[in-house]
């Protein structure tokens, strides 16, 4: 390709044939032939994108505009002013924003979470968790416990153990007493006896009123 280096204040003459963008910069820039193949490289690459995201209008304005405005001075040509909107539009088009402006900032903001972008937009963000930042601390943090950890990432804590430090005590320790034992571990405070010293005192012992008797064992008072 000839590079010969345009006159100053000169209007691009493309010859017979279309150039290609490399041919007019070079033309007026007087690439070497190295040059000349890497400007070549990136307008293929151009290329790509512009076919890829259907391009081809936005490129095919800014490439009219360009061939027919642009000036070669002191062997320098740039966008003319005139197809800066032009190019403005093409570039938005081959590198779109992403559909989600905040992704990837630790925060899921998919509607599941801040619901400022759209489904599918901040998957590394919104994706299950696979750890627990807080396993091993003697409290289920699972959605059956505290709920700041997903299901299966927490399975020391929200483990029964089946055992119980307080069987045999009196008191029923298991979740529908005081809690500080797993369901089943506590199994003779936890069953009723079906009898209760203060049946038919006119006070309901059962849990729901002196809780000194169990469940059921006093039903005359508790109706």
């Amino acid at each position: 390709m000839a590079a010969a280096a345009c006159a100053s204040g000169t209007t691009i003459d493309s010859g017979p044939r279309e150039p290609t963008l490399c041919d007019l910069r070079c033309d007026c820039e007087g690439c070497t032939a190295d040059e000349y193949d890497e400007c070549a490289e990136d307008e293929a690459l151009l290329q790509e994108a512009i076919d890829e995201n259907e391009c081809q209008d936005e490129f095919e304005a800014f490439f009219t505009c360009y061939t027919g405005a642009a000036v070669c001075e002191d062997e320098t040509i740039e966008v003319p002013n005139s197809c800066v909107p032009e190019l403005g539009e093409l570039n938005q088009c081959v590198t779109p924003e992403p559909a989600c402006s905040t992704l990837s900032d630790g925060i899921c903001d998919e509607p599941e979470g801040t619901g400022t972008c759209p489904e599918g937009s901040d998957a590394v963000d919104c994706a299950t968790p696979t750890t627990c930042a807080t396993t091993n601390n003697g409290v289920c943090d699972e959605p059956e416990g505290t709920a700041t950890c997903s299901e299966g990432t927490d399975v020391a804590d929200c483990t029964p153990t089946g055992t119980c430090n307080y069987t045999n005590d009196g008191y029923c320790d298991e979740p529908e007493g005081s809690g500080l034992c797993p369901e089943g571990t506590d199994v003779n405070d936890c069953m009723p006896t079906a009898t209760c010293p203060y049946t038919n005192d006119g006070e309901c012992d059962e849990p729901e009123g002196t809780g000194l008797c169990p469940e059921g064992s006093d039903p005359g008072d508790c109706l």
